[in-house]
């Protein structure tokens, strides 16, 4: 007995031999989950190797763990996420989060937080990130420049009325409808092959460096001029519902355009195509584009 107290001793800096002094030991290796239904979810997915619901886990159990699905698992508070410092992909979608600390999970390369209570969400040390989704929550503001691997950004159905991509030459996909964007550069993201951002408040959009552009939703915006004649890999157009008074797409591989709609631009007249007989005729891929039925194709819109 005196041995054993005597270790325990030695251990916890010298403080008394008692019935708590095993937990003593351990306290300083453990991370506190406060949120229930987070630490259930560790349980169950058997990363919080005690199996009871008391509020926190060993942090060797949650050193190896690289992947965490949290979704639709009504939590609240994700208090103990920073210390998953391996962690390469988050999923807590659907969930009622109002704060997300990521600045220790530099590991990090895939986020999904969307459809949570976010006001706000600082990325900035997560440079390692390829796909950042965080739509339907209510963030004002969002700075990715620091992000420059991603080539996934879905920031759609916020508050947001900036949005700064100059940084970010390796996207391949950007999602941002639904804000209150006024202004939007894409030129610097020459990777793009799909870029969405209707219901803003656009005036305008230059794409002419966005050569691999493949699918481009733009509807529901102030645009008045749209030039899509360097877009000759462009499948799939909406650009309904804005102010236009031009709209060109004669891009010389109108064949492939299979998805097109400019209805609701009340000043547009003209369409600029490759083929205007076979367009005005109703013949494919024309017989599948929506206009307005006052507005004519023409190979030269200006005559």
């Amino acid at each position: 007995m005196l041995k054993k107290c005597l270790f325990f001793l030695f251990i916890v800096s010298f403080s008394s031999c008692s019935d708590n002094a095993a937990d003593d030991v351990f306290q300083g290796q453990v991370s506190l989950i406060p949120d229930s239904n987070f630490e259930r979810l560790l349980i169950n997915q058997g990363i919080d190797s005690d199996g009871i619901l008391n509020g926190q886990v060993l942090e060797s159990d949650i050193l190896k763990v690289v992947y965490l699905p949290l979704a639709n698992s009504n939590i609240s508070d994700l208090s103990g996420i920073e210390n998953f410092v391996n962690l390469k992909k988050l999923d807590c979608f659907n969930n009622q989060i109002t704060n997300l600390d990521l600045s220790q999970n530099i590991a990090l390369k895939e986020l999904n937080c969307r459809y949570n209570l976010l006001t706000s969400l600082d990325v900035s040390k997560n440079t390692e990130l390829t796909s950042l989704l965080c739509a339907g929550n209510n963030i004002t503001n969002l700075n990715v420049n620091k992000n420059k691997a991603l080539s996934t950004l879905g920031c759609s159905s916020n508050q947001i009325t900036s949005l700064d991509v100059n940084q970010n030459t390796a996207l391949t996909q950007l999602y941002c409808s639904d804000n209150k964007l006024t202004n939007l550069n894409v030129g610097q993201n020459t990777k793009l092959i799909e870029l969405f951002f209707w219901n803003n408040k656009l005036t305008n959009i230059d794409v002419s460096l966005n050569k691999a552009l493949k699918e481009l939703y733009c509807y529901g915006n102030l645009i008045k001029n749209l030039n899509l004649s360097q877009n000759s890999g462009l499948t799939t157009l909406s650009c309904g519902d804005n102010q236009l008074m031009t709209l060109n797409v004669k891009n010389g591989n109108n064949l492939i355009l299979k998805s097109f709609d400019a209805i609701g631009n009340m000043d547009l007249q003209c369409i600029q195509v490759d083929d205007d007989v076979a367009a005005n005729n109703n013949n494919s891929p024309y017989n599948s584009w929506t206009k307005g039925a006052n507005v004519k194709y023409s190979k030269n819109c200006t005559n």
